[in-house]
């Protein structure tokens, strides 16, 4: 049984997320004899959910947050909470130090009931409990898939395609008020088609490509109110990111941006083993030099520019952080790998896999925030 003390934002929405120097947990807890625990919860596999909380935990035992409620002289329970588990994580938790507790989780319907089902990865012990929640009614109205969407469909992926209509279908069925607005070049999904209107999506045609636009929070996405047209980018399976938020039209700021990202991967990709630089770190109360595999001193300055720029936004707290994917990609292939560096340069170690987030879930924010403003 567990005392919840701090929830992040998704979990609930009257609480803020506890950042301690910049570590942000899912779930701080107590439990019934005062000691703490740490959960950190994945609605899809995660490589890197041991490393999360291997932060969160040093970042708790230097700050000691909410001693007076929490008996810090106890143990501190890490608990990962995943569909399923990567056998990295398992590799992971070999070698570590600590130790973690795996449960993986699962929806289970029963006698047209629906139970949250918790089993323990090592012991098998499973807790269940039942999910409150009301059936909706079938929404037979749908209309039909409008002139501009079915045009470009025609030509996607068959998985693209069924993703397209599973989330058009979500916002649809979300609530009667929502329509449809279609034009040449967009579709569009709100209360209405005036200025006055309050629009939640938007499909838009680019190219022959359908990208996705969700009205999502501002001001660290804990705003209530003011929220702003977001583009994302989706792998069609799950993976999406915030690149940005655009007024109207495609975004030409982040296109640019994407090359600009885009070329300097590049750069360093076809360079690697052909020629590279040196970097100089003070690490071990020293200067040391560090080999980055790229010829060119002015590519090696315009890297750690971007570094710097992805790392403050990741380290913003901001639960929908804005990136591309090249970024990420950038990131985690050319930083230096020297364990030294990963150690003394926390940065080194961001987990920036956790920046994806769930289509479903920016989905149904952008669903609750278009409710609230309603």
């Amino acid at each position: 049984m567990y005392l919840i003390i701090h929830l992040s934002p998704q979990t609930q929405k009257s609480q803020r997320q506890l950042n301690i120097n910049g570590q942000i947990c899912d779930i701080l807890a107590l439990d019934q004899d005062r000691g703490s625990v740490i959960l950190e919860l994945k609605n899809t596999e995660d490589r890197y959910i041991l490393q999360q909380l291997t932060r969160y935990y040093n970042a708790v035992v230097r700050a000691k947050p909410f001693a007076d409620k929490i008996d810090y002289s106890r143990s501190i329970r890490l608990v990962a909470i995943k569909p399923q588990f990567h056998r990295d994580n398992y590799t992971d938790r070999e070698y570590s130090k600590l130790y973690f507790e795996f449960w993986q989780f699962s929806i289970v319907e029963n006698n047209k009931s629906l139970f949250l089902t918790l089993t323990n990865d090592d012991s098998q012990e499973t807790k269940q409990v039942k999910i409150p929640y009301e059936p909706r009614e079938e929404n037979h109205d749908i209309p039909a898939l409008p002139a501009t969407l079915s045009k470009v469909l025609a030509k996607c992926p068959p998985e693209q395609q069924a993703e397209v209509l599973r989330i058009r279908e979500k916002i649809l069925t979300f609530d009667k008020r929502i329509q449809e607005f279609s034009t040449a070049g967009n579709v569009k999904y709100g209360n209405g088609n005036t200025k006055s209107s309050k629009f939640c999506a938007e499909f838009y045609i680019d190219k022959g490509e359908i990208l996705i636009f969700l009205w999502l929070p501002l001001k660290n996405g804990a705003s209530e109110k003011m929220v702003g047209r977001a583009r994302l980018w989706t792998d069609w399976h799950g993976k999406t990111l915030v690149e940005g938020y655009v007024n109207s039209g495609v975004g030409t700021e982040i296109n640019a941006h994407k090359r600009v990202v885009e070329n300097l991967f590049k750069k360093f990709y076809n360079k690697r083993g052909y020629g590279y630089c040196f970097c100089t770190y003070y690490v071990d109360n020293r200067f040391q030099d560090i080999r980055v595999d790229v010829d060119n001193r002015a590519t090696l300055n315009k890297y750690f520019d971007t570094y710097n720029s992805i790392s403050k936004k990741f380290r913003s707290s901001d639960p929908i952080i804005i990136m591309t994917p090249k970024e990420i990609e950038l990131f985690t292939v050319v930083i230096p790998t020297e364990e030294k560096i990963e150690i003394k340069f926390p940065g080194w170690s961001i987990d920036i896999n956790s920046a994806y987030k769930n289509l479903d879930y920016l989905v149904d924010i952008a669903l609750e925030r278009w409710a609230s403003r309603i």
